[in-house]
């Protein structure tokens, strides 16, 4: 994955945005679900 902020694919705003909320959100998740099993598994 390369990030270009050249100004180049300004054109993809709206792609970019809704693409990178959806990583995000992805990435938030996974987060949440490492720290959950961690912590569910700490309690045994």
């Amino acid at each position: 994955m390369v990030d270009r902020l050249g100004g180049k694919n300004m054109k993809l705003s709206d792609q970019a945005m809704t693409a990178l909320t959806i990583d995000i959100v992805i990435i938030i998740f996974s987060i949440c679900c490492i720290i959950y099993a961690v912590f569910f598994k700490e309690q045994y």
